[in-house]
């Protein structure tokens, strides 16, 4: 049986899976906790996705209240952060 804390784990571990897989277009993470995030960032960043801090800084696991983005490239990266924090980014981003 799973408590809460595995269960969550396990649900990032496949989200990461998926994401690196190609299977989902990007991933969106407000709180970072390094061992549930670590893991799953690395996978995800040596299948050649990327990923950054909602204000474009590299992934610092001491901070877990900076959020991450991953996605498949700098662009896409670049097109979701558009859609969820710039004004005007709405529905006209493309992702």
């Amino acid at each position: 049986m799973l408590c809460n804390r595995d269960s969550r784990k396990f649900r990032l571990t496949h989200a990461y899976r998926m994401t690196a897989a190609g299977h989902v277009h990007f991933l969106f993470s407000y709180r970072l906790y390094p061992g549930d995030h670590a893991p799953g960032w690395l996978l995800h960043r040596e299948a050649g996705g990327y990923s950054a801090r909602f204000d474009g800084k590299p992934q610092d696991p001491t901070d877990v209240y900076s959020g991450l983005i991953c996605a498949p490239d700098r662009d896409g990266w670049e097109a979701v952060r558009k859609a969820l924090f710039e004004q005007g980014g709405g529905s006209e981003a493309v992702i």
